[in-house]
């Protein structure tokens, strides 16, 4: 009998242990497209961008930054990060069933063109402001969906599209064209654009 309630009891601790090597940290996802780094330093290489709606596990809060793990990362160990994001451009997720949702799928660009985006700025949600923004460019969110060119010409090829509601920073106007950043882009530099848009 004795063995019997061992052996149970045993089965269930094992049974749990899975369970419990996901309890540490918490889902989150990005307010805005954000630059996965490879160090907790806005000058560190980026590794990848995370859009909203992509879900990670974040963990290990150090000087305003979050180490960033696959979410369904099993191990609580830094070592075993993908990259570090400011914990500003992170909000929680909700995880659903307990199972992280994948990353939103990009739908392909109409066959027409679209409206252009408006590119005037507007107050930035608080977890912009609390983060030290470049002195350069402006801070704007798109009304609308835009699709970023390679170049600033129309027949360059899409580079990315970002949603509505997205925030970037903008800057080099010309011949109506603005290249977008990250709005977390601590440099004034043409070459680390995500894309060009045009203005209205």
């Amino acid at each position: 009998m004795i063995r019997a309630v061992l052996g149970a009891a045993l089965l269930a601790l094992l049974l749990a242990v899975p369970a419990l090597a996901q309890d540490w940290g918490e889902l989150a996802t990005p307010v805005s497209p954000v630059n996965l780094r490879q160090s907790r330093d806005l000058k560190s290489a980026s590794r990848d961008v995370l859009m909203p709606g992509e879900i990670v596990r974040v963990d290990f809060l150090e000087d305003g930054w979050y180490a960033v793990f696959r979410p369904n990362a099993k191990a609580r160990d830094e070592s075993k990060a993908i990259g570090y994001v400011r914990a500003g451009f992170l909000k929680p997720a909700s995880a659903g069933n307990g199972k992280a949702k994948a990353a939103p799928a990009k739908v392909p660009a109409p066959a027409v063109a679209p409206k252009e985006p408006r590119l005037e700025p507007v107050a930035p949600p608080a977890a912009l402001t609390k983060t030290a923004a470049p002195a350069w460019g402006r801070l704007v969110s798109l009304d609308r969906r835009v699709d970023l060119s390679r170049r600033p010409n129309p027949f360059s090829g899409q580079v990315r599209s970002l949603e509505r509601g997205a925030w970037v920073r903008v800057d080099f106007l010309e011949r109506g064209w603005y290249a977008v950043f990250a709005p977390e882009e601590p440099e004034r530099d043409q070459a680390k654009a995500w894309g060009f848009t045009r203005t209205q």
